[in-house]
């Protein structure tokens, strides 16, 4: 009998580009895949009167006639870079080109983002919501592409078509105002810093201009180029769209909220974005890290919120905003996945009336509440990790909720194989309404009608609202279009790849700082100077961009940086003896790259896993981990590798009684 399955997973991270040739002077010092896209940066000693850069699929045997925009082409000084976008998945090959002579590396890897959630559903009016690319990745045949800078923001010129007759717009504002007219898809692609003071008319938000707003518009991806195109100073708010894209994009010191999805929205992805503080109001206590840093309410639906980076924020995402009802604005159908909530406070997310799905979230350090239900509200949280937060799962006016949460009629959580360390206690359902969630044995179990809120009315302003008191059951009902990792890898996928490409250019370890107020930043409330002095100096480093007429490309000084990867931390150190064990499976050469080793079909609970470095024949020369006994909840181990490692095995010990009897399974 068959009692183990033991699993090797391998997540590859950016393999190393090979080098192939440089003309005298021009040298690519870093190419690196990301998520279809290609980052290339070079160096020149002398001055060019122009570059090309061109990307082939590595298969292929010629590069295309037509390079890359030259709008992607940017100077920093010391040197160059360009981005490729719209790539499917696959391995290519990039030349840079100058008068002078070409370099070029080849053999790049690039990835797919995860098209997943309510956005891509089955069942959702637009069944995709990559904007103006394919699902593939790759640009749509007929796509408009906008390119915004700092300089044009106000007087870049477009033609909008409606019907027959083309009609020129001048500035951002009047042409997103005025798209719905046009039935192409665009791609708006902001290059740098965007001031938000020095853009006209922007849309007004308690009196005071907030928002480049999008209105009643479809198929269209509002995206960041490289790892430093940020929006200070304003948000961005989607009014009636469908179909629409907002990626890569770090939203610094944003006067309302930073992205509102606000109206009748359709299919809307929100992916691979840095939220840092917004702009603090004096005379809100509850506003001293800003406003919403993501905020869903007034009929949006069928909406993924995925791989978004929080940092310190002090209102993560709230869904509908209004409690004047029984039943809510229509908000629904919303997907939270591998987001990052990183030493955030609270509304991670605080959902009303509305149907949610959250998978594969990593919630690190937060002072206040993670997942928050009121008004009859239905959430269904599985295979997240909540680490150092305080309440992981809180149900208005039940449960732990001491009061301060919210006054409103409660709602249900529906928990299933969440990962929990450190946290603060949860009750689980238990036959009586004080809970805070209900723990399901399965994935596909539905919550019985039994299970009802402690409270399902609310009064306000005199008048009584009865809420929905039980779970509705949504995520047994329709397509969620989810496919769920393991808990134990989660934290080392969301740390790698969640926020802007390379995790953008504003670096700030939260984890590592001490606060005044509590000495732990797992439990510190307050702003943390230093980042918010950060963001208030904040400046573009891009010297010079060629989205104008802009002929000028001067050589380099000095040298261009070398690629920064995030330092992974180092393994666990593990027993001191050799424990033995039975060897299952291996993964040469593990340098830069994640295992997580698991263990499923457990016929007993008796032994315990671990990974080491091995000699041959199975002889292990460094045990890495602490032994993780089988019965303890997981049943896994993730491992970041920061050094070179020959041969890495997974091990299943029981006093060296364990029988190879697993099946081997490699990703």
């Amino acid at each position: 009998m068959k009692r183990f399955l033991c699993v090797l997973l391998i997540l590859c991270m950016v393999t190393p580009a090979a080098a192939v040739s440089a003309a005298d002077g021009l040298e690519i010092t870093d190419a690196r895949g990301g998520f279809e896209s290609i980052a290339v940066l070079w160096t020149n000693t002398a001055a060019a009167d122009g570059y090309n850069v061109y990307v082939k699929k590595s298969s292929d045997a010629d590069y295309p006639q037509q390079p890359i925009d030259k709008e992607l082409i940017r100077y920093y000084g010391n040197y160059y870079r360009a981005d490729a976008l719209g790539l499917a998945a696959g391995e290519y090959d990039v030349k840079v080109e100058s008068a002078g002579g070409s370099a070029e590396r080849k053999n790049i890897a690039v990835s797919a983002y995860k098209r997943e959630g309510f956005a891509f559903s089955s069942n959702s009016p637009s069944k995709s919501a990559s904007g103006g690319y394919n699902d593939d990745g790759t640009v749509k045949a007929d796509a408009q592409i906008l390119y915004i800078t700092n300089e044009n923001v106000n007087t870049v010129k477009f033609g909008i078509k409606d019907g027959s007759r083309i009609k020129e717009y001048i500035g951002l504002r009047d042409i997103l105002q005025s798209y719905r007219k046009d039935s192409r898809p665009l791609i708006v692609r902001f290059i740098g810093m965007i001031d938000g003071t020095k853009i006209n008319d922007l849309s007004v938000a308690d009196g005071k201009p907030a928002f480049l707003e999008s209105k009643e518009s479809k198929n269209i991806t509002f995206e960041g180029v490289g790892d430093d195109a940020t929006l200070k100073w304003f948000g961005l708010n989607l009014n009636g769209n469908k179909n629409t894209e907002i990626r890569n994009l770090g939203l610094v010191l944003f006067t309302d909220d930073g992205i509102s999805i606000n109206g009748s929205n359709q299919n809307i992805w929100v992916h691979n974005n840095d939220f840092y503080y917004g702009k603090t109001d004096p005379k809100a206590d509850d506003k001293v890290k800003g406003d919403g840093s993501l905020d869903i309410k007034k009929g949006a639906k069928y909406c993924t919120l995925s791989y978004n980076h929080f940092w310190d924020s002090g209102k993560c995402s709230l869904i509908q905003a209004n409690s004047d009802s029984a039943s809510g604005d229509g908000t629904d159908y919303l997907t939270y996945h591998h987001n990052w909530f990183d030493h955030s406070d609270s509304r991670h997310p605080r959902t009303r009336y509305s149907n949610v799905h959250m998978y594969n979230n990593y919630f690190d350090g937060n002072s206040g509440y993670g997942i928050g239900v009121t008004s009859g509200a239905s959430v269904f949280a599985e295979n997240n990790v909540f680490r150092g937060v305080k309440s992981p799962m809180l149900s208005s006016k039940q449960g732990h909720d001491d009061g301060t949460f919210s006054g409103e009629a409660g709602g249900i959580i529906k928990s299933y194989n969440n990962l929990m360390i450190d946290c603060g206690d949860i009750t689980y359902y238990n036959g009586t309404k004080d809970f805070d969630a209900y723990s399901a044995s399965s994935r596909n179990e539905e919550v019985p009608s039994s299970v009802t809120t402690k409270q399902n009315t609310y009064v306000k302003s005199g008048t009584t609202y009865t809420c929905k008191d039980t779970y509705s059951n949504f995520d047994t009902k329709v397509d969620l279009a989810s496919k769920p990792d393991p808990a134990e890898s989660v934290a080392a996928d969301v740390k790698s790849h969640a926020g802007r490409s390379g995790g953008g250019d504003i670096k700030f370890d939260l984890s590592n700082y001490t606060p005044t107020d509590t000495k732990s930043p797992d439990t510190s409330h307050d702003i943390v100077p230093e980042l918010k002095q950060m963001l208030e100096d904040y400046q573009s480093s891009v010297v010079k961009n060629y989205v104008g007429d802009e002929a000028e490309y001067p050589a380099t000084s000095g040298t261009a940086p070398a690629p920064v990867p995030t330092e992974p931390p180092a393994p666990t150190a593990g027993p001191t003896e050799n424990p033995g064990g039975v060897f299952y499976a291996a993964e040469p050469s593990v340098s830069g790259k994640t295992i997580t080793a698991s263990v499923a079909n457990l016929s007993d609970e008796s032994g315990a896993l671990f990974v080491a470095a091995a000699y041959e024949n199975d002889i292990v020369s460094e045990v890495l981990t602490e032994l993780v006994p089988l019965g303890e909840t997981k049943h896994g181990i993730s491992l970041e590798f920061s050094k070179e490692y020959a041969d890495v095995r997974c091990y299943l010990w029981s006093n060296g009684s364990l029988a190879p009897y697993a099946d081997v399974i490699k990703r």
